[in-house]
């Protein structure tokens, strides 16, 4: 059997020096609560895998808070409470709905920085309703205006959305071009934007294991073992205020559902990977793997192994 190793997407010595903090300073967490992050990886393990809603998992948590009513300052748009009411009890179909007829009544007539601002979040969260209705594609074209604004700072999030549409699009190359355009601004702003590269690393990865691109999602497993191997702690919370994804109840499940299918005939599991033919030696990238963190993380990879053989 022929084995291979697929280029692997090193972190940057910057983003791994951020990961490894002092840990005297326990007050530099995330802007998102222990709680709503745990919950996140509650509601992804409780997804499966081979879906879809692993990626509108994410775009529940991370833009959760577009939930955030708009600011209704413009009285030219009454319309927006009502969207805004649509939006928050998950009527997608009549969020798109409303969400389209007050963007074509404000695409080119937003003259006050207010509206600008109205507008761009309006797109977001029309973008948002698609993705959530599975309307990848028109989630991606909304996505893209989002990004190509000027009249805002470039945000991850934005960017972070068009990554995870696309993939679901089937539009991997665009997709990869969007997250190079995160790894930019993360690296432009000293990694202070949310959600971090490592989350978008994990999450950019079940999109492409959801969407069947095992070979993708197999380099970005393997840049996210990067970063367990060089901080050596598994621990979750340890994790956590490093802005990591949990190893235990994140991490090991999504390797687990990509080097299974590299284990074997990719196209036998779906792959759209173009090389469906290359196989990885998992044996030896598991062990490697377990070499390089604590004791817990051993103990975590044996389990999970344990588990999903029998």
């Amino acid at each position: 059997m022929q084995f291979f190793r697929a280029a692997v997407l090193v972190p940057s010595t910057k983003e791994l020096q951020l990961l490894a903090f002092n840990t005297q300073r326990p007050s530099r967490v995330p802007h998102l609560s222990r709680r709503a992050c745990c919950n996140s990886w509650a509601a992804h393990r409780s997804l499966g895998s081979a879906s879809w809603a692993s990626a509108t998992a994410v775009a529940q948590y991370y833009t959760g808070n577009s939930r955030r009513q708009f600011s209704t300052d413009s009285e030219e748009y009454p319309q927006i409470d009502e969207f805004n009411t649509l939006y928050a009890a998950e009527n997608w179909r009549d969020a798109v709905t409303l969400g389209r007829q007050l963007l074509g009544k404000m695409e080119g007539h937003a003259q006050t920085e207010a509206d600008k601002t109205l507008l761009i979040r309006l797109r977001r969260q029309t973008g948002l309703a698609h993705f959530h209705l599975g309307e990848y594609l028109e989630a991606v074209s909304i996505f893209e205006r989002v990004t190509e604004c000027r009249t805002q700072e470039d945000k991850v999030m934005d960017w972070f959305n068009l990554v995870t549409a696309a993939v679901l699009a089937r539009q991997p190359i665009k997709a990869e071009k969007a997250f190079v355009r995160v790894q930019k601004i993360h690296e432009a702003t000293n990694h202070a934007q949310q959600p971090s590269l490592p989350q978008i690393r994990y999450y950019y990865a079940c999109a492409l294991r959801d969407g069947g691109y095992y070979l993708e999602a197999f380099k970005q497993v393997d840049a996210l073992r990067e970063i367990y191997q060089t901080l050596r702690v598994t621990d979750t919370h340890f994790l956590y205020v490093r802005r990591v994804p949990s190893f235990e109840h994140s991490f090991l499940g999504l390797a687990w559902d990509v080097l299974r299918c590299l284990s074997q005939n990719m196209s036998e599991c779906g792959s759209r990977s173009e090389d469906s033919e290359s196989k990885v030696d998992t044996m030896k990238w598991w062990e490697e793997l377990s070499e390089h963190v604590d004791v817990e993380g051993q103990k975590a990879i044996a389990t999970r192994i344990a588990r999903n053989e029998t």
